[in-house]
C-alpha cells in the first residue's frame, strides 16, 4: 500500500504541476487573444491612415496636373495669339514698310543708272516709306520669351521626384534643345472655323 501512496503522491504532484501549465498556457492564450485584438485595432488604423494618406496624394497629384494643363495651355494660347497677331497685323505692315523701302531703293538705283525722277516722287516715296516705319515701329505686339515656347514638363513646374526614378536621358522624348525660340517664331498656325 505504500507503494500506491507514493505513486498517488507522484501522481497528485505531476498533476498539479499540469494543472499550473495549464493555468500559465490558458494566460498565455489570453495575452495573445489581446495582443491579436489590438493588431487588428491597430490594423484597421493603419489601413484608414493609408487610404488617408492615399486620397491626399492623388488629390494633390491631380492639383497639380490640373495647375501644369492650366500653365501650359496659358502658354500655348499665348504663342497661338502671337502667331495670329504676327499673320494679322504685324505680317502686312511689315510687307508695306519692305515693299516701301525696296522701291526707294530700286529709285535710288535708277537715279545712279541715269533715271530722272521728279522731286516731288521722290518725296512721296520717302513720306510713304517713313509712315509704314511709323506704323510698324507703332506696333504693340505680343513679345514671346524662351519660357513661352518651353512646354516640356519640367519647365512647368511639374517633376519627378529624382530620389525614386532613376535619370534616364531624355526619358520623355522633348525636344525643347533641337528647337530654338527664332525657330518656333517662323511657325504659323491654322485653325479651322467649327461651326456647331
Amino acid at each position: 500500500m505504500a507503494a500506491l501512496r507514493d505513486a498517488a503522491e507522484i501522481h497528485k504532484a505531476e498533476m498539479s504541476s499540469l494543472n499550473d501549465e495549464v493555468k500559465r498556457l490558458n494566460g498565455r492564450e489570453a495575452n495573445l487573444q489581446k495582443e491579436i485584438s489590438d493588431l487588428q485595432v491597430a490594423l484597421v488604423a493603419v489601413k484608414e491612415h493609408g487610404e488617408r494618406e492615399c486620397n491626399r496624394l492623388r488629390n494633390d497629384r491631380a492639383t497639380k496636373v490640373a495647375r501644369t494643363t492650366k500653365k501650359a495651355q496659358a502658354r500655348l494660347d499665348k504663342v497661338k495669339a502671337y502667331l495670329k497677331e504676327q499673320e494679322d497685323l504685324v505680317g502686312p505692315k511689315v510687307d508695306a514698310e519692305n515693299q516701301a523701302k525696296g522701291a526707294e531703293e530700286i529709285v535710288g538705283i535708277l537715279m545712279q543708272r541715269g533715271a530722272k525722277i521728279a522731286a516731288s516722287e521722290l518725296s512721296g516715296l520717302k513720306e510713304l516709306t517713313r509712315r509704314a516705319a511709323d506704323e510698324v515701329n507703332a506696333l504693340n505686339v505680343i513679345e514671346l520669351g524662351d519660357d513661352d515656347l518651353n512646354m516640356s514638363p519640367d519647365q512647368l513646374g511639374f517633376s519627378r521626384q529624382t530620389s525614386q526614378v532613376a535619370p534616364v536621358a531624355d526619358q520623355h522624348g522633348s525636344n525643347v534643345d533641337l528647337v530654338s525660340g527664332s525657330d518656333i517664331r517662323r511657325v504659323s498656325v491654322e485653325e479651322a472655323n467649327q461651326t456647331i
